[in-house]
């Protein structure tokens, strides 16, 4: 678009379909086999849990501490910082979703309603027809999705509750 313009957003897909699994952590293959890279990548992957553990718990002080360090972190007023912890903490489509069981597997069912909108809408144009994308979408080492990081972070997570 030039310089100036944006689209105009008319919905979140997410008001349509829920669950509707937006958010998910990327890894490069190599970082399986890289032992310095996966080490730093648990260890931020378990970093993210625990904040994820916090953000999630909705615990009165959790809220005033999240909304104060966002304020602070950001230079923002802390009523937008109350809306970005809103936003992060919303049911359906934020960073604490229940369909992630609190542990950042894939939500299932959100990943399935992803898949079926793309389809719709011809987002897999190069899949052959028959794909079978429940198949692929089955976790296990080496496969699309891969939880071998995941249950390392896990393993060493903390549990940790910051404080203010």
């Amino acid at each position: 678009m030039p310089d100036g313009q944006a689209l105009n957003i008319l919905a979140r897909i997410s008001d349509f379909v829920a669950p509707y699994a937006s958010d998910v952590f990327t890894i490069a293959e190599d970082t399986l086999t890289n032992a310095t890279v996966r080490n730093i990548t648990t260890r931020f992957i378990a970093a993210m849990h625990d904040a994820n553990v916090y953000l999630a718990s909705n615990e009165s002080r959790a809220q005033t501490c999240s909304v104060k360090a966002l304020a602070t972190q950001y230079n923002i007023s802390t009523a937008l910082a109350q809306t970005e912890y809103a936003a992060a903490t919303n049911s359906i489509r934020g960073e604490t979703t229940p369909g992630q069981l609190g542990n950042f597997t894939v939500d299932r069912i959100g990943l399935l309603n992803v898949i079926d909108i793309r389809n719709q809408y011809a987002g897999f144009g190069s899949v052959p027809k028959g794909f079978d994308f429940v198949e692929a979408i089955a976790p296990g080492t080496g496969k699309l999705i891969d939880y071998s990081i995941l249950d390392a972070a896990l393993a060493i997570s903390k549990k940790y509750k910051p404080t203010c």
